[in-house]
């Protein structure tokens, strides 16, 4: 018999065009609503992050007969209560509109002092406000209590879920943002890891990340698993390269590719002042950014990829770009994966990055990359051999690594790196979540802590 797991996400599988009342009026009243039936205008897909790796990967322990139920519990505002996609049921959590901007500032606080952007300050009324958002989700996940046998909880937003719901079911924690104690204040840093530790099994990307647990002498039980990419989701049909060329004008173009969130971690801004000095060199490279904001942009109101847009768009024009920097926003992933086809390079300038899957799917498509010391994907880079590394923030090492991969046989590199995505596949991913499933269980079955 599968496992009967219960997944928390802070951004929903599905976010609703439509209000509740209009989608209550349209569909009618349910108990739990069939998405799949609805118009396609009035829902999309969570573009990209966690839900986007998570999504195809609970599909998938569903039809290998690991998981026999999947209950998903999301912050999804303007969602109905319990709704169905790709055969999940999804549970909506709430919040009064008077404590979501004050859980927002606290999260953006907190996610700003993990990668050393700035020191965070206190503010009552702002943690009260992310506790009464992990305690809401909590509070939905019991309500599963009697048949659940894992909680799979996810990322930074709800650390404090697992210490919650205390022993109703076994949880795995799994963080997906960088873990550097050095970049935070200590009492911070202690305060993270507390939390980690009261999960049954933690699951960190990177190296990077487990040298930070064992640094603050950690003592539960921890993995290190890379994160993986979906295959399915990067086949390109016959024509789609030279349709999406078409629809963005560039036939004919050399690119090189940026796919982030506008945020100001994702350093776009280093990555246009690099290309201003390259493309003085080559008078057909074009750089393309695809992203928009973030859900807490979209979804929650906070305003941060705007105005970072917005600022990247003057850099631009100041330098006289505006015919060779490409900003295109969201793009779907049929005519996301035509463009990562049609690139030459890849780039991920992050300041700091959990991982950065942009790296994986540059390779499934056999680009070479350049990647942020910063970015934790740089783990799998070899200078020369699959892409490049080059130093966090510094624009004069990131414009010498583009003239450097430029001049090289960028296709080898490419077929090079194909083969390190090869090796983080879902399936292979998926064969070792399975065994810390499991693990995770039995352990909690047998009444043992952490290792």
């Amino acid at each position: 018999m599968g496992i009967r797991a219960v997944i928390s996400t802070q951004t929903p599988l599905v976010r609703f065009r439509a209000s509740m009342e209009d989608i209550l009026i349209k569909y009618g009243e349910s108990d739990c609503i069939d998405v799949e039936s609805m118009d396609p205008e009035d829902y999309q897909k969570s573009p990209g992050g966690v839900t986007a790796m998570v999504g195809p990967m609970v599909a998938s322990l569903m039809r290998s007969g690991e998981f026999s139920t999947v209950r998903w519990v999301s912050f999804n505002p303007s969602a109905p209560p319990c709704f169905r996609y790709g055969g999940i049921e999804n549970h909506s959590v709430y919040m009064t509109s008077d404590k979501v901007p004050l859980y927002t500032n606290f999260k953006e606080s907190l996610w700003n002092e993990i990668h050393g952007i700035s020191r965070m300050k206190l503010d009552k009324g702002e943690y009260e406000a992310f506790a009464s958002f992990n305690w809401l989700t909590a509070e939905r996940l019991m309500q599963f209590l009697t048949e659940v046998d894992l909680y799979w909880v996810h990322d930074f937003q709800l650390m404090l879920v697992s210490n919650m719901i205390g022993p109703s079911a076994p949880v795995v924690y799994q963080w997906h943002i960088p873990f550097v104690p050095s970049l935070m204040q200590p009492l911070m840093a202690r305060f993270i890891l507390k939390n980690m530790e009261t999960a049954d099994s933690l699951i960190v990307s990177t190296r990077r990340e487990m040298e930070g647990l064992t640094r603050l002498g950690s003592h539960g039980r921890a993995f290190q698993l890379y994160p993986w990419i979906d295959e399915s989701q990067h086949v390109v049909p016959p024509g789609a390269v030279e349709e999406a060329l078409a629809k963005y004008g560039l036939e004919g173009k050399e690119i090189m590719l940026l796919v982030a969130r506008m945020d100001p971690i994702k350093r776009q801004d280093v990555a246009i002042q690099a290309f201003a000095k390259v493309a003085k060199e080559r008078r057909n490279l074009v750089l393309v950014l695809v992203g928009n904001g973030s859900f807490t942009s979209s979804g929650l109101g906070h305003s941060k990829g705007a105005a970072w847009r917005s600022k990247l768009m003057g850099m631009v024009r100041e330098l006289g770009l505006e015919d060779r920097v490409k900003m295109l926003g969201f793009v779907d992933d049929k005519r996301l994966a035509a463009l990562y086809e049609a690139s030459r390079l890849v780039i991920l300038p992050s300041q700091l990055e959990g991982f950065g899957i942009t790296t994986l799917e540059a390779w499934i498509h056999g680009k070479p990359v350049i990647v942020s010391s910063g970015a934790g994907s740089s783990e799998l880079v070899v200078n020369g051999v699959n892409g490049f590394v080059f130093r966090a923030n510094d624009v004069e090492d990131l414009a010498g690594k583009m003239m450097d991969a430029l001049k090289m046989d960028v296709d080898s590199m490419g077929k090079n790196g194909r083969q390190i995505a090869m090796m983080n596949t879902m399936d292979k991913a998926m064969n070792r979540l399975k065994d810390i499933f499991k693990e995770t269980i039995e352990s909690s079955s047998l009444g043992s802590g952490g290792q």
